[in-house]
């Protein structure tokens, strides 16, 4: 008896997609180095508005970029895919991809308030009470307006209906 007589042999695994096919994930947000303030820093010195406008402005681009893939994704003939199902398919990734593209334009809303809150001195501070709301906050989500405090406080309302 041999020794792969016993022993049922697994078909190979078949990929959804060719890994050549597969779209490469695209987020509004890129990964950016986490801000360290030095020691004694003032709090929204220079350094720290410039490394956030940098952020915000990396933002922007990214969304820019998503959105010319969008045209050109949505440029493909979904009419000429013979198969019904085919042409399903890619309506439902038409639509999310749409709906991707309507949250990065909110996105992009709040970056570019932020940069003007940059320019005007008023980034950093909450829009609701004027306390700080932190260096790790911002870095965490560059857009914020409000400090932890006031935003568990909106959230509570809106759940509340308050």
């Amino acid at each position: 008896m041999s020794a792969t007589s016993g022993a049922q042999k697994k078909p190979p695994r078949r990929a959804a997609k060719p890994a050549g096919k597969q779209p490469a994930p695209r987020r509004a947000t890129p990964a950016k180095p986490s801000y360290v303030p030095a020691e004694g820093e003032k709090y929204m010195s220079q350094r720290q508005k410039r490394y956030f406008r940098e952020v915000l402005k990396g933002i922007l681009k990214s969304i820019r970029v998503n959105s010319e893939k969008t045209i050109d994704t949505l440029k493909d003939d979904v009419a000429a895919l013979p198969d019904d199902n085919d042409r399903a398919s890619k309506e439902a990734e038409f639509t999310l991809e749409l709906r991707e593209r309507e949250r990065e334009r909110r996105l992009k809303q709040k970056v570019e308030h932020a940069i003007k809150r940059i320019e005007d001195g008023e980034f950093g501070l909450c829009e609701e009470c004027g306390e700080k709301i932190g260096i790790e906050r911002l870095v965490a989500r560059p857009v914020a307006v409000y400090c932890f405090e006031c935003k568990q406080l909106q959230e509570h309302r809106e759940k509340t209906g308050a």
